[in-house]
């Protein structure tokens, strides 16, 4: 369920450009609903990796909250970052992942501009580079949806690390 809305709102983005010149409102619509995709993308796979049942699925996928996403993809850059839980346990983090990471942080900005902010870059051309970007991302999970630390980076949008304890 939450993976076809996502590509709803990535559909309805592109089609908010569609034809001659959009109107303002289409424009920033098309910018934030670029974001919300990609957010539903991996909200969605996180909760139906937790639960196979559609509705606690839909439930547990309000829980996390943009800025976690964000933090989270913040941890995995640079390129060569590597993923940790606690002292136990860290991995590899794939360059497609650590791209995502990338551009799910640039469509969270973009999607805040394009909300609240009267300076965002209004053309069409921006626009269609933002769904770009947000369509780019739905191949790159697509690869590596099923790696285990793509994995683990879902699983974190609902699990805080441990405190380290100073023992």
């Amino acid at each position: 369920m939450q993976i076809s809305y996502a590509r709803e709102l990535l559909n309805s983005a592109r089609g908010r450009l569609q034809g001659g010149v959009p109107h303002r409102a289409d424009v920033r619509r098309a910018i934030s609903d670029a974001y919300y995709a990609v957010y539903h993308l991996l909200v969605g796979e996180a909760a139906a990796m937790i639960t196979a049942d559609g509705e606690l699925a839909k439930c547990l996928a309000r829980v996390p909250q943009h800025e976690r996403l964000h933090f989270l993809c913040k941890q995995l850059e640079p390129a060569g970052t590597k993923l940790s839980f606690g002292k136990n346990w860290n991995a590899d983090v794939p360059l497609e992942l650590t791209q995502i990471a990338s551009r799910v942080r640039a469509l969270y900005g973009d999607r805040i501009n394009a909300d609240d902010s009267f300076t965002i870059d209004e053309s069409k051309l921006n626009a269609e580079l933002r769904v770009d970007e947000a369509e780019q991302t739905f191949r790159d999970w697509e690869k590596i949806r099923d790696h285990p630390t793509a994995r683990a980076f879902l699983l974190f949008l609902f699990v805080k690390e441990p405190k380290e304890s100073n023992s």
